[in-house]
C-alpha cells in the first residue's frame, strides 16, 4: 500500500460498522480519493479488519468516548459524521474538537459533513407538503 497524503485528512464516524451507509461512504471515499488519509471510528471490533483492509486507519471506540472523538475531529481537515444525529454527546464532541482546532491551534476551519438525520426535516405529513409552522431544530451553543 502506498503512503497516503497528509495534505488533507478525514475522520469518519461509523454507524453500525461497515455494512450500512457509512461503509458505502467509506468505500467510495477510498476509491475516489486514494491519496486521502482517512481515519475511521469503528465501534464493532468484528469490523476492524474490513475497514483496515480498505487502507483506512482505525480508531476503536464508542460514541461515549467523547475525548477520543474530539481529539480526532481536532486533528483533521474534514470530519464526516454518518453516524447518529440524535446523539448529542457525539455531535458536541465533534464540534468541540473542530472549535479547538481553530481557536486553540490557530488552524484553518475544518469541514463537517453530517449525513445522518434527514428525518429531522420531516413533519409527519402524508401529502408531501412541508409545515412551515413546525420547528425542525433548535440550535444551541455548546
Amino acid at each position: 500500500m502506498r503512503p497516503r497524503s497528509t495534505l488533507c485528512s478525514l475522520y469518519l464516524t461509523i454507524f453500525r460498522g461497515v455494512f450500512y451507509l457509512s461503509g458505502a461512504v467509506l468505500a467510495d471515499l477510498v476509491k475516489t480519493y486514494p491519496d486521502l488519509k482517512i481515519t475511521a471510528l469503528v465501534r464493532n471490533p468484528s469490523h476492524v479488519k474490513a475497514v483496515r483492509d480498505l487502507g483506512v486507519e482505525v480508531v476503536e471506540g464508542s460514541f461515549s468516548d467523547t475525548d477520543l472523538i474530539s481529539s480526532q475531529a481536532r486533528a483533521v481537515d474534514i470530519t464526516v459524521n454518518s453516524a447518529d444525529s440524535d446523539n448529542t454527546s457525539l455531535n458536541e464532541a465533534i464540534l468541540v474538537g473542530q472549535r479547538a482546532r481553530v481557536v486553540e491551534d490557530g488552524k484553518p476551519p475544518p469541514v463537517l459533513f453530517h449525513t445522518s438525520g434527514v428525518a429531522v426535516f420531516t413533519d409527519g405529513g402524508k401529502e408531501g407538503k412541508h409545515d412551515t409552522e413546525n420547528k425542525l431544530w433548535d440550535v444551541r451553543p455548546i
